[in-house]
């Protein structure tokens, strides 16, 4: 294989908004949690209890693991993990706090008896929440849910919040909430599918928010949808697209879609799953291929109920393991996997996709175990297609800036949610 022409202009890597500092903080009486899940837990306690919650944490799990799993941006203890716990009886935990974190407010450090110091904002108070669990049965009555079918119920919520709110980024709090589309009709993504989300399980459908990305290449960006069970089986469903505000207009373009045909209507703009949503969650609730059909398709559910997540999912877990069968990677650049870079050079690492396998590959992360100070200015274009000979490939590159080994993972994100990941190992010199 050939070096691939290199990306122009590609921009970094987002890194997260949470750093760890080994920096002195306040300090609060520790609570103990020896698994991820446990973790999870004490987050949602103390964020159902405070909307800005300051908390510390003490863990046996090993601090470096730690790190990767809760530093991640979008990470999936607090976005996955925290989704999971959901409490059948209320509709202020588990979806409605992971969609209501202020990201950009976000601080934890590292104690110096390395337990976790959390610092969590949340962008709905607690009196606005009162409104909505105040407005929310009334709009449900309104439209008289309880004489519908389960996708009558969800046609029509769909069709409310579509008719009631305009999409609006001014930067305001209440736009990321289910307040912002009740009480102001102005809201962005996550109001939208925080507030589908509310009002179908105050209706009796299981519904669960999800945090990803839209788009594709350097053009994707931060994005909230939904899944929702009929028939016991969960489908897609995107808000803020099927409502065109420009003509008050509300479509079905990604209503209750499948994984295979969510962006039929635009392949170029294609939803990928945050990284918390791509492991134990998918396990756990696992998104039809295709599309729900009212007029062949039964809407009742029998064993997903509000709350229920299956049996036997480790939350605990790394990635789920692929269901695809045929090989995504066809070669690599280096060939042997092995590389070396100088200090202030750059080098390239490369994975090249096998012929009409690209679809199959949502988004593409990478993790640096072994030499994350030997290395600089990682940029990552994700997935790629050479404009010579129309192949497709995975473009990473880094400086060298310090002797020693280095080791770094690509992992591909594949569309049914699992990962493939491939090692490089090598040395800067």
């Amino acid at each position: 294989m050939v070096l691939k022409r290199v990306i122009k202009g590609g921009v970094a890597l987002t890194m997260s908004l949470m750093m760890f500092v080994m920096t002195p903080v306040q300090a609060y009486a520790a609570e103990t949690a020896n698994s991820y899940a446990e973790l999870a837990s004490i987050i949602r306690t103390h964020l159902m209890e405070s909307r800005d919650a300051k908390f510390d944490v003490k863990t046996a799990m090993d601090i470096d693991e730690v790190t990767e799993r809760v530093v991640t941006d979008k990470s999936d203890v607090i976005d996955g993990m925290i989704s999971m716990l959901d409490d059948p009886t209320t509709t202020e935990d588990a979806d409605f706090i992971v969609g209501n974190v202020n990201w950009s407010k976000m601080d934890l450090n590292i104690n110096d008896d390395l337990s976790i110091h959390f610092d969590i904002h949340m962008f709905e108070t607690m009196a606005q929440t009162q409104y909505v669990n105040q407005h929310a049965p009334e709009i449900l009555a309104s439209l008289g849910v309880a004489n519908m079918t389960n996708y009558e119920k969800v046609k029509a919520i769909h069709d409310w919040i579509g008719k009631q709110n305009t999409y609006t980024a001014t930067d305001k709090d209440s736009e990321s909430t289910t307040y912002g589309v009740i009480h102001d009709g102005k809201a962005l993504c996550n109001g939208y599918s925080l507030c589908f989300y509310k009002l179908c399980v105050e209706a009796g459908i299981p519904c669960k928010y999800i945090g990803g990305k839209a788009g594709t290449g350097r053009d994707a960006g931060g994005h909230a949808w939904n899944i929702v069970a009929l028939g016991d089986k969960w489908y897609n469903v995107d808000m803020t697209w099927d409502d065109e505000d420009d003509n008050d207009r509300v479509v079905y373009d990604y209503f209750l879609k499948g994984k295979r045909d969510f962006d039929e209507v635009d392949p170029t703009q294609k939803h990928t799953v945050d990284y918390g949503y791509s492991t134990f969650f998918a396990e756990a609730f696992p998104v039809a291929d295709t599309a729900f059909n009212p007029t062949v398709m039964s809407d009742v559910n029998t064993t997903i109920k509000i709350g229920s997540t299956l049996d036997g999912v480790d939350i605990d877990a790394g990635p789920a393991p692929s269901t695809v069968e045929k090989e995504i990677v066809d070669g690599s650049y280096p060939s042997s996997m092995k590389f070396s870079v100088k200090r202030n050079k750059r080098q390239y690492l490369q994975l090249f996709i096998a012929e009409g396998m690209e679809e199959e590959v949502s988004y593409v992360i990478y993790k640096v175990p072994t030499g994350k100070k030997r290395i600089k200015s990682i940029i990552n274009d994700g997935v790629v297609q050479d404009e010579d000979d129309g192949s497709y490939f995975t473009n990473l590159s880094f400086k060298g800036k310090k002797k020693g080994k280095v080791t770094v993972k690509i992992t591909l994100v594949l569309t049914d949610y699992s990962e493939r990941t491939y090692t490089f190992t090598g040395k800067v010199k």
